[in-house]
């Protein structure tokens, strides 16, 4: 089988494509193509319930500076989500992490023969990285509001509610309807039961994955940006996985919301054209210095 189906060009610089798993799964993608000669090929690995059309400002933003930028949907989200279901046994967060990633980093090491590999992980797409067979073919990554869920806050309430939603809500949701229905009270992507179970599976042990093998052996370097007030991803848990990569040359870049605003805006703030001045040159300076 084919890793890569592409579809005809729509405006000259935008491809829609299919990318295949090695489980026969297809992942709708978009590749982003700078105008001229590609100075590297950069995958940017999205967030669990992010679709990929949210990345695609900072793509063009990239593609302008002459990278070639690919997003994706996981397995059972937006454009990646297919007649079978939410219940389909394929849609876990295993699966996004050893079969989807894996998918993602074959067909950029393809694409970037000669040219550097690199990385902007969002949230999952960076704490899973490590899990990823072939995590090694990346020479350098950015981090955006990725964290070890294992160092969140240990406020009694906040301890409280996670427990409830790991061990109870989430597993009895996906029983009954067969996923998470996260857009019921936000714009968020409405998760498959196995993705929300494996995440609640995760989240329920003190090492989270578990495993960090993969992790650790990485070394490349990274820059992790967070938003101080970013509940999700807070800085002790940024902090916390840029420790697993224990090999990587991490370096954290802690962010204020916008002059003039109370709070940054969420957890995909960094993805909004407006996030703060600077920003995107700020991670594309520092994905370019290897290229």
């Amino acid at each position: 089988m084919e890793p890569l189906v592409a579809a005809p060009r729509t405006d000259g610089s935008v491809v829609p494509a299919t990318i295949v798993a090695s489980d026969g799964f297809p992942l709708a993608a978009t590749r982003f193509l700078p105008a001229d000669a590609s100075r590297g090929v950069v995958l940017i690995a999205p967030g669990a319930w992010f679709r990929q059309c949210e990345y695609a400002s900072f793509a063009r933003y990239l593609a302008r500076r002459g990278l070639e930028a690919l997003t994706w949907d996981w397995r059972g989200i937006g454009d990646s989500r297919y007649e079978a279901g939410t219940r389909d046994r394929r849609l876990s967060m295993r699966a996004w992490a050893w079969r989807d990633y894996e998918a993602m980093l074959s067909w950029g090491s393809t694409r970037a023969v000669h040219k550097p590999l690199l990385l902007v992980g969002h949230a999952f797409g960076g704490q899973a990285l490590g899990l990823a067979p072939s995590a090694e073919l990346v020479q350098r990554a950015v981090f955006v509001g990725a964290g070890d869920v294992s160092h969140l806050p240990a406020g009694l309430f906040r301890r409280w509610i996670r427990r409830a939603a790991w061990h109870a809500a989430i597993p009895m949701l996906t029983r009954v309807v067969g996923g998470l229905p996260l857009s019921i009270t936000s714009n968020c992507e409405d998760l498959p039961g196995g993705v929300a179970r494996d995440l609640a599976r995760w989240s329920r042990s003190a090492t989270y994955f578990g495993n960090w093998e993969g992790h650790a052996r990485l070394a490349i370097p990274i820059r992790s940006y967070s938003f101080r007030d970013d509940l999700i991803a807070p800085p002790d848990a940024v902090r916390a996985l840029l420790s697993r990569y224990s090999r990587a040359g991490g370096q954290l870049l802690l962010l204020d919301p916008p002059p003039g605003a109370r709070r940054s805006g969420g957890h995909g703030r960094f993805f909004q054209q407006d996030a703060l001045p600077g920003l995107w040159e700020s991670a594309a300076d520092f994905l370019l210095s290897r290229a």
